[in-house]
């Protein structure tokens, strides 16, 4: 008997297309990249079976990174009957031994891919080998296609991977130092490799860390990555050997250069759970890093950054700052009207939104005033907060209490029967926890129907792809809006304003007493370490990086020949730091901070195959803001 059919296609495409995504071409540093983890060599054969230098399995693969899912309790269950696990595992054990692999361990997984996610984590017997410089992958594929084999019989939609211990975890980027020769000239490379005569048809963007699997920054090797389009399916080991004869013409040596399908993401986030909400992200006033929402649209959610005020004709005005595409609800080919489907009924809608993708919303524009208007905490906070109660007061109410509840109340009515003082102490603690989630409940269902979360609409922003020409001549994407606060979520009292004007806690003592901001603050940042409180992941921390991200952007253009030009633009980023996140889906918007307390940019895009977070810097946005809406000054409250 088999375990019951996977609903995951077991297509050697799907292997074909992904297993390379983290790895489309690769030009080592070194007279040879054989040793290197990054390695873009591999091959797929016709059974759905991949070989390369450091992973081989079969026949569905994820991509890299992939996680390590548990397995269901249906499918734990089944493995257990009749010792199925424990006979597979002995029968793979033979066929290793038989070709001497001594795996460090192997046992079944889900995998599912990070970026890309497969519907259902794929069942797979993972084969983790240790770490060798040049495995015999021929040899390692012959293995993983002989177990699949052996264990159809009993596994029928089995997957097998054989890897090298060090590809099970994410690859980590490591900031360049400044004296790495690469450092001064890394513009003009960019400019460099972009005027060439090579096909960048394709290309996202371009990246410069030292980048690799080892925990130490100084044994990875500085890399340029170049992010392609995630349809990209060509080879790019040509453009691979163009890029690095540029960094040869610059005198710059001992750097690889590795081609990655791109997954840069502008994340809001529409998740399907999410974080509960604290009762006192619930209140009468606006606060930053709570989390926001567009009304009336199914958009993903984000953050709300922080509480400036504008000097107009000679008076300070308050708004709430966050990116503009955490105020714009985005639509696909695929599903053009998924998140305006009731927006689009507003006449003028549609000829809005595609004004707004290429030009900024000027000061008190009426249809930003119908379409944009904005709720905080987010209905589906709200909402998803209701839910988890509702589950924890049903966990609570199982069937014991409920025979306990009617004892109680038969007693009540004069009954004989009786509780035993354990069961009445039991009972009485269950009622207390689930009188106290009820009142929570209730609180937030009375926050939710009273409204109490409309926040206010857009007064201004800087649309979707509008840009600025930043410091040393080089374009900018801008992507910053402002919220203009209903009256009665202002305080106008100087101290509750003050209040208000530092980042939500979550239980975390140290954050800002309130933001501040000097220009002085821009400079200076290379391997500070930043901050920033945001909806998804609370207050975390990482490191700044020295050399910029050229993001490539498609404008439209008749005259050209695809339609379209592509205009280089740069922005900041910011690195791991102790292996711990520094934003995820939902945290757009949130204001980046030095422990000073003082701000120098807000967040709003994250490349999650090299684990990196991109940044605008806030003197940029404060520029930018005082040319659109015609304010004098800025500042944080």
């Amino acid at each position: 008997m088999s375990y019951p059919a996977s609903p995951v296609s077991e297509a050697t495409t799907l292997t074909e297309i992904r297993t390379n995504a983290h790895s489309m071409a690769f030009v080592s540093s070194s007279s040879s990249s054989a040793t290197s983890l990054l390695t873009s060599d591999s091959e797929v054969d016709s059974g759905g079976f991949l070989k390369s230098s450091f992973r081989a399995g079969g026949p569905v693969i994820c991509s890299l990174p992939a996680s390590l899912e548990p397995l269901s309790r249906r499918l734990r269950e089944f493995m257990l009957e009749q010792g199925r696990e424990t006979r597979c595992l002995h029968l793979a054990d033979q066929i290793l031994l038989r070709y001497r692999l001594n795996p460090s361990e192997r046992y079944f997984t889900g995998r599912q891919s990070i970026i890309g996610k497969e519907p259902q984590p794929i069942l797979t017997l993972l084969i983790v080998m240790r770490r060798e410089p040049v495995p015999d992958s021929t040899i390692w594929r012959e293995v993983a296609k002989k177990i699949k084999i052996t264990l159809h019989s009993i596994l029928t939609h089995l997957s097998v991977e054989i890897i090298d211990e060090r590809l099970l975890h994410r690859g980590q980027c490591f900031p360049v130092e400044s004296t790495h020769p690469i450092f001064p000239v890394w513009l003009n490379i960019c400019e460099q490799i972009l005027q060439g005569a090579y096909n960048t048809r394709e290309w996202v963007a371009l990246d410069c860390w030292r980048y690799g699997y080892e925990d130490n920054a100084s044994n990875n090797e500085v890399s340029v990555i170049v992010s392609v389009q995630e349809t990209a399916e060509g080879s790019f080991h040509t453009a691979a050997q163009q890029v690095k004869e540029v960094l040869a013409r610059n005198s710059v040596e001992n750097v690889n250069v590795l081609f990655i399908k791109s997954d840069i993401c502008f994340i809001s986030d529409k998740p399907e759970i999410g974080p509960e909400l604290p009762d006192s992200a619930c209140t009468q006033y606006v606060l930053p890093g709570v989390s926001i929402g567009i009304r009336n649209s199914s958009a993903g959610l984000s953050t709300l950054g922080g509480i400036v005020e504008l000097k107009q004709r000679s008076e300070w005005h308050q708004f709430a700052l966050t990116c503009f595409h955490c105020v714009y609800p985005p639509e696909t080919p695929e599903t053009p009207d998924r998140h305006r489907s009731i927006l689009h009924r507003i006449p003028g809608a549609q000829a809005s939104f595609a004004k707004w993708m290429w030009n900024p919303i000027l000061p008190n524009d009426n249809m930003a005033k119908q379409l944009l208007r904005i709720e905080q905490p987010s209905t589906f906070d709200l909402k998803n907060t209701i839910v988890h109660l509702s589950n924890r007061i049903k966990s609570l109410r199982d069937p014991e209490y409920e025979r306990l509840h009617r004892l109680k109340e038969a007693i009540k009515k004069g009954s004989d029967d009786f509780l035993t003082p354990r069961q009445e102490l039991n009972y009485e603690m269950d009622s207390k926890i689930i009188e106290h989630w009820e009142d929570r409940r209730a609180f937030f269902e009375g926050f939710l129907s009273k409204n109490s979360h409309k926040l206010g609409h857009v007064f201004c922003g800087s649309g979707l792809h509008h840009q600025i020409v930043a410091a040393g001549g080089y374009r900018q994407i801008m992507d910053w809006a402002l919220i203009r606060v209903d009256k009665e979520r202002i305080p106008t009292d100087a101290h509750t304003l003050a209040e208000i004007g530092r980042p939500f806690a979550y239980g975390v003592n140290e954050v800002p007493n309130r933001f501040s901001y000097e220009p002085a603050v821009d400079t200076g940042l290379f391997d500070k370490i930043l901050f920033k409180t945001g909806r998804s992941t609370k207050k975390t921390s990482g490191r700044y990086h020295g050399l910029q991200k050229c993001m490539l952007h498609r404008e439209p253009d008749e005259t050209a020949p695809a339609g379209y030009r592509i205009v280089p633009t740069f922005t900041h980023s910011v690195s791991i730091l102790d292996n711990q996140t520094f934003c995820e889906p939902g945290d757009s918007g949130s204001l980046i901070y030095k422990e000073s307390e003082k701000v120098v940019g807000m967040f709003f895009a994250v490349s999650q195959r090299i684990n990196t977070w991109n940044f605008q810097l806030i003197s940029d946005i404060f520029d930018d803001i005082k040319i659109v809406s015609g304010a004098s000054e800025v500042r944080f409250v």
